[in-house]
């Protein structure tokens, strides 16, 4: 499988937005290992008050960009292919490698906690088989993105199918129009406030949900699926019209000042959100700040990206291109070192940087082997090696 060549049809600055988001996947797990109050996979001793602020701001961004962007990229395939096509895509390019990668992945990221917590064989196996056959949680971890993805994805296809047979398609046309050019004239104000509201609003759906349906609110992650919807609803309304867009990425001094005021507001409360003992009407009030900054941020970002990565490069296709595998992976390798480096007792930036370099590096050693392997890439794709010349969709 070869990365395909470059296309003067192609949204190059979206390339570089994805790239740029795959590369601080491996650094914000890195950051989750030393955070204040640990709790995560594997966790040190010396938390580090540095490495959870810059982790905290890792996370304000990473999740809404890669949900808008999959909304984003989705309206361009389905004005392409069509509504079924795309779903079926969907469906298999997402759904086949979340079984068949997990059957490979998994085992290798509990043999890496196995031996976090145990030296000894004996205990190294017995921790080994409970975590793999008797913990349901072990399965997902860091694929609750691609599930929750799914979810968005099907709940689009319902609601459009619906509106499709309850409603003319002029007025179904006439309404996507309305909403497209509200958010052309004033996308600060009008989307600000969306997420404004919706921060709370989506708290108290996950709340509702989770009180009527508890395990399928759990099971199918629910949770993120709500908070997150929006995100991946505006990039399908921007992908649909370029004029919508480049007024949602045209910044003026007030989102520049927001932008600025969010950061401060949201690095404060991170890590104080993340030690134990957090209310829930706390949590509902974080959300009121998280929302309106992660997309005043998302805006920033592929602001910038547009104004100075939209040009073809192949190194920015070759990343995108490796971002599914690399996102699939990664959690393995970076579980090993962070149960190797953490028992040195390295000064936390030391450690944190050297297990970012040596897990990025093997994703992309992990990424060449896929790409020349059928079955690697059905496995880690979903689907089978191209031809040269064919347009290689990024998958949201």
């Amino acid at each position: 499988m070869q990365t395909p060549p470059l296309s003067p049809e192609r949204i190059n600055y979206l390339d570089a937005l994805r790239s740029l988001m795959l590369l601080l996947i491996i650094p914000f797990h890195a950051t989750e290992i030393y955070r204040l109050s640990g709790g995560w996979l594997i966790s040190a001793n010396e938390q580090d008050l540095g490495l959870t602020v810059l982790g905290s701001i890792i996370q304000l961004i990473r999740r809404p960009i890669f949900f808008f962007m999959s909304g984003f990229i989705a309206a361009s395939v389905l004005l392409r292919k069509g509504r079924d096509v795309w779903m079926r895509g969907r469906l298999l390019q997402i759904g086949v490698p979340v079984v068949l990668s997990s059957l490979i992945l998994v085992p290798v990221e509990n043999a890496a906690l196995a031996y976090d917590s145990h030296l000894s064989d004996a205990h190294f196996m017995a921790t080994w088989k409970e975590l793999t056959f008797q913990y349901s949680d072990a399965w997902i971890r860091h694929r609750w993105f691609l599930i929750a993805l799914l979810n968005m994805i099907v709940t689009y296809y319902l609601l459009s199918l619906g509106a499709s047979r309850l409603f003319a398609k002029g007025q179904v046309d006439s309404a996507v129009a309305w909403v497209t050019k509200a958010v052309r004239r004033m996308p600060t104000l009008l989307l600000f406030g969306l997420m404004l509201i919706w921060g709370p609003l989506g708290a108290l759906l996950n709340n509702l949900l989770h009180t009527l349906l508890p395990l399928f609110n759990i099971v199918y992650f629910m949770n993120t699926t709500i908070l997150y919807l929006p995100f991946f609803i505006v990039g399908l309304v921007l992908g649909n019209n370029r004029d919508a867009a480049t007024a949602f990425m045209t910044l003026s001094r007030l989102d520049y000042i927001l932008a600025a005021v969010v950061m401060v507001a949201y690095c404060s409360l991170w890590p104080w959100l993340r030690q134990s003992g957090t209310t829930e009407i706390e949590r509902f009030l974080f959300l009121v700040v998280e929302m309106p900054a992660s997309l005043i941020w998302l805006r920033l970002i592929a602001s910038l990206c547009r104004r100075f990565l939209d040009y073809p490069s192949r190194f920015w296709r070759y990343l995108a291109a490796a971002s599914y595998t690399v996102y699939l992976c990664h959690l393995a390798y970076l579980l090993f070192f962070a149960a190797l480096f953490v028992r040195m007792g390295l000064n936390p930036w030391v450690a944190a940087a050297t297990i970012t370099f040596l897990s990025t590096g093997l994703c992309f050693l992990t990424y060449e082997l896929v790409r020349r392997s059928r079955t690697l890439t059905f496995i880690f794709n979903g689907r089978f090696p191209v031809k040269a010349n064919a347009q290689n969709i990024v998958r949201g």
